[in-house]
This record gives C-alpha cells, sequence and structure tokens, in this order.
C-alpha cells in the first residue's frame, strides 16, 4: 500500500511557510516537520496555521550532529513511508544530506522539490563553523594523494575562505553558478597565488549539470588525488554532490554552517517556479 510523506524543515523565510501552505493542499499520508529545537523558528504569524495541517514534528540540535543522525535515522525507520517528497528550499544542507542518506537506504521512493524566494538581501549568513564531513559519506583519503577542495560557490564567500584554511589544499576547484552570478574576491581573507585553482560555470537550475560538470572536471582526477566536495550555491545543488558522492563513494562530502543567520535573507516564494528532482 502506498503510504506518501511530506517532509520540510521549518524557517521564519516567508518561502517555508508559503511552500508548506501551497504543496500541502496536496494529499498526503503523513506529514514531517524537522525543526531547530534551539534555533531557526517559525514566524509566530503562521505557526498556528502550520499546526492545522497536524504535522509531526521532529525536533533536531542545532550543533550536534551525532543526535541528529540518530533522530533522522529513527524517524525515517519508524515513518512507514514508502515514497516521500521533501522541500529543500529552507532546510540545511547537513539535513538534507542526512535524509537523503536515510530515505535511499530504506528503499525509499523520494524526490525534492525546490521553490525560489522572490527577492534575496544584501544580508547574509556571518561567522561560518568549522566545516564537517558528512556521516558515512567522508570519502577515502590516501597518505601518498594531495587534497582538491571542489566548491559549488553561493552568495556567501566567507564559507569558502574557512573551507580553504581549514583544509589548506593543493588545489581549488570552484564552481559559480550562472543564474545566482556569484564572484569570488579573490584578494580577501586568503591569496590564492600559493595554490593552483580553476573556476567554470554551473546551473543548478538546469537537471544534471551540476552532476555532469563533476564528471566531466573531478572525475579524472579521482585516482590521483583526494577530493573534499562542497555545495554553498542552491540547494539543488546538494541534491547533484549527493548523488555524485553516491556513485564515487572515494570523495568526500562537507558543509559549512554559519552561526548567525540573517533574518532579512529572503522574501516570498516564486510558487510557479519549482524544481523537482527524482532521488
Amino acid at each position: 500500500m502506498k503510504s506518501r510523506a511530506y517532509i520540510s524543515f521549518t524557517s521564519w523565510e516567508d518561502r517555508f511557510f508559503h511552500t508548506y501552505e501551497h504543496d500541502t493542499k496536496n494529499t498526503f499520508n503523513k506529514i514531517i516537520l524537522f525543526n531547530y529545537k534551539d534555533g531557526h523558528h517559525i514566524d509566530e504569524k503562521y505557526e498556528g496555521m502550520v499546526k492545522i495541517s497536524n504535522p509531526e514534528t521532529v525536533n533536531l540540535s542545532i550543533d550536534n550532529n551525532k543526535e541528529n543522525w540518530e533522530t533522522i535515522k529513527r524517524t525515517i525507520e519508524e515513518s512507514g513511508i514508502n515514497e516521500a517528497l521533501i522541500n529543500i528550499s529552507t532546510m540545511p544542507r547537513n539535513i538534507i544530506f542526512f535524509l537523503l542518506h536515510f530515505l535511499k537506504v530504506n528503499d525509499i521512493n523520494a524526490e525534492t522539490i525546490y521553490y525560489n524566494a522572490e527577492k534575496h538581501d544584501t544580508n547574509l549568513t556571518e561567522n561560518p563553523q568549522l566545516p564537517q564531513l558528512v556521516l558515512q559519506h567522508s570519502g577515502v583519503f590516501e597518505s601518498k594523494n594531495s587534497t582538491i577542495l571542489v566548491v559549488l560557490l553561493g552568495y556567501d564567500e566567507e564559507r569558502l575562505y574557512q573551507l580553504y584554511n581549514y583544509f589548506e589544499p593543493e588545489k581549488i576547484v570552484i564552481f559559480s553558478e550562472k543564474q545566482h552570478k556569484t564572484t569570488i574576491n579573490k584578494e580577501l581573507n586568503f591569496n590564492f597565488d600559493g595554490i593552483q585553482s580553476e573556476e567554470y560555470q554551473v546551473n543548478s537550475f538546469e537537471k544534471d549539470n551540476v552532476f555532469n560538470s563533476l564528471e566531466d572536471k573531478v572525475t579524472p582526477l579521482l585516482q590521483t588525488h583526494n577530493i573534499i566536495l562542497c555545495s554553498l550555491g542552491p540547494k539543488l545543488s546538494s541534491v547533484e554532490v549527493f548523488k555524485y558522492n553516491n556513485k564515487h563513494q572515494e570523495v568526500a562530502l562537507c558543509y559549512v554552517s554559519s552561526a548567525i543567520y540573517s533574518l532579512t535573507y529572503s522574501a516570498g516564494a516564486q510558487l510557479n517556479s519549482k524544481y523537482i528532482r527524482k532521488v
């Protein structure tokens, strides 16, 4: 018997509620709503409206990923679902990776859905935290090989600096977004002159574009280098890098959270502009 779930993550962004309200007009057997018990709260004006749909609320920790891993594992295993639609629009990347892992492990037929915001503010996240490798997706590192850092760049270039300073790679490969018009100030915070660097363009909004670009530019390096792969671009790229990591498990999947989030980061939601990806 088909049992279909809608899965989302709470946020203060308008985009969370507008997409939640839009998507849950469809028929789901279960609604699972993840949230950080110590941050990322729903705007009070939306909280009552969300409760009407009677979601199963699952509390996660903003700074304890081992606990989050176990909580998501238990939630998916006990859900009784065999199909899922995951709204990744306002979902942290580490939670996206954990969910995709356990949906795959449990053979659940899943799709992700992503909506653009109407607009983005110039205020971004601040104080990027230390990079972390994703549990059970941390790759294989050979002592004889040098390390290449591969980054899909978003608006927030400070996270790139944090990655570079933390891993100190021999080479850095940057994929910048065509639609998000990402740029990198190579003179700020660190100097690229001491290492090799390459820069390419990708379009996360074009199906399989990121995956195919990684196959083209990164796969030839796998035999001779340790690869650390991080998505800082649109959340759609997180699905693509997870897909790439599943095919090339020697690649280390990495993410960088931020300590401070901008409450004016985005406004509105483009409900007629949605992107669905098969997991």
